[in-house]
């Protein structure tokens, strides 16, 4: 990295490769989206070029690369959540047919089961702590969270996981 830091592109290029599959994977199970994860491990690394001044060596490489492609996962949560929303502000039309708007609220409801069944904060800590096995250190340091909020959001989001699987379960 300190080479990286210096200018060498080399030496970011080997960088490079040896985090590339992990970036790609931390975005992929945050977004839920090859295209997406795809773009947000390619911003990564262009935003880990652009500030790699900025690096700081206490930090492993991999902790900082981490919490890069988490927050823009979670930025690009935030911008579609807006999104969604002021397409359903403006979409006043009643559906054609009772049934259709049943339809349209199960379908509704478990493509946001499926995507945000968990808040971001807590669905970004289970995935680092349990997918991709970091400690509570250095998730505290990659989301920017004390430990013990780390500790809380697992937490909480375990208990949210085990109620939903309990619902789906109990739906089939």
């Amino acid at each position: 990295m300190a080479d990286a830091r210096a200018g060498d592109m080399e030496a970011f290029a080997a960088l490079v490769r040896r985090y590339q599959d992990r970036i790609f994977t931390v975005g992929l199970r945050l977004t839920r989206n090859r295209a997406s994860a795809e773009d947000a491990a390619q911003q990564t690394f262009l935003q880990a070029w652009e500030r790699r001044q900025s690096y700081d060596r206490r930090w492993r490489v991999s902790t900082w690369l981490y919490r890069i492609v988490t927050n823009l996962c979670v930025d690009e949560h935030r911008r579609r959540a807006r999104a969604a929303a002021l397409s359903a502000q403006g979409d006043h039309r009643p559906p054609a047919h009772p049934h259709a708007m049943v339809e349209a609220r199960e379908r509704r409801d478990r493509l946001n089961g499926a995507l945000g069944g968990l808040p971001p904060a807590q669905r970004t800590v289970l995935v680092l702590r349990y997918l991709d096995d970091l400690s509570y250190d250095e998730i505290g340091r990659v989301c920017g969270l004390p430990v013990n909020t780390v500790k809380s959001h697992l937490q909480r989001g375990k208990a949210t996981l085990r109620r939903q699987l309990v619902a789906y379960k109990e739906d089939r």
